[in-house]
């Protein structure tokens, strides 16, 4: 999947690895790796949306400036091997380690790349991107549990070249303290069980008011597999799909062009969330608002 966006391009490769590439030529991927999204090994399940997500495939790049990893669950040094440049610099959250991956991986101080370590607030220049470390947690996975991604566990990032910030959050619900955000682009982690659902990033996303807006890692609906062409997207929580002020060219699948998203073939004539529309299905679990960071 490449969509691509006033000279930027961004390509979801799968769970939550994406590429960034800004019209200098400047890359930056997110997360690369884990379950086999760039070996060619991973497939998404029987989900909803599931075909609309990226085969997996065996990739092997190695043109990254830039790498983030936001948590030990995403830390995968075989897939930053296969992005990573010769002279790519690594970002990781100071949270990550091999230990708390719990699986045999490389420590990050072996790591054969120029490795910067980042907290909360840091905001280091790396390969000419600005990148902007921005908190990230999530509730318990279900009522009356732990959460997999408690406070200080991980991170988002924001990242800015050029005057174009792209903005991944991470492993995370809806924080207030994306607010601080002012992001061109928006990649949303969607699960409904474990990060946030299409309703929290729908209110997120009208609050952070981007251009772009590309999901990504495992469970969305299918409305939200894709790209806006407007040039300013407003949002609906109701519903977890795209509305328009503007017309629009429609909401395409970004693996068949030729399909529409939504019928009718515009945003402006989705249907409204009502019970008798079939898109208007409750979440997994209950919406919650923008939580404040603690």
């Amino acid at each position: 999947m490449t969509v691509p966006h006033a000279g930027l391009t961004v390509d979801w490769l799968g769970y939550a690895t994406a590429r960034v590439e800004w019209p200098d030529g400047t890359v930056a991927y997110t997360d690369p790796g884990r379950y086999g999204v760039l070996t060619g090994e991973w497939t998404p399940g029987d989900f909803d949306g599931a075909r609309h997500h990226p085969p997996a495939s065996d990739y092997h790049a190695q043109d990254a400036d830039l790498v983030v990893v936001t948590h030990a669950h995403h830390y995968d040094p075989h897939g930053i091997e296969r992005v990573a440049g010769d002279d790519a610099t690594v970002v990781v959250y100071e949270g990550v380690s091999a230990d708390a991956a719990s699986r045999n991986v490389t420590p990050v101080d072996a790591l054969d790349y120029d490795v910067v370590r980042v907290a909360y607030g840091d905001s280091p220049t790396v390969a000419g991107v600005d990148v902007q470390t921005v908190r990230a947690e999530t509730a318990p996975d279900e009522p009356g549990g732990t959460s997999s991604h408690p406070p200080g566990f991980g991170c988002g990032f924001a990242l800015t070249r050029e005057d174009t910030t792209v903005f991944y959050p991470g492993d995370s619900d809806a924080l207030a303290a994306h607010g601080d955000v002012d992001p061109e682009v928006f990649l949303p982690p969607l699960s409904r069980r474990i990060t946030m659902g299409e309703t929290e990033a729908a209110d997120l996303a009208e609050r952070l008011d981007p251009e772009l807006v590309v999901p990504s890692t495992t469970t969305p609906s299918r409305d939200w597999w894709g790209t806006a062409d407007c040039s300013r997207p407003t949002w609906r929580a109701a519903g977890f799909r795209w509305r328009s002020t503007s017309d629009s060219p429609g909401l395409k699948s970004p693996l068949n062009p030729t399909e529409d998203l939504f019928s009718g073939g515009r945003m402006t004539d989705v249907c409204d969330a009502a019970p008798s529309c079939p898109r208007s299905r409750p979440p997994l679990r209950s919406p919650r608002a923008a939580r404040p960071h603690r």
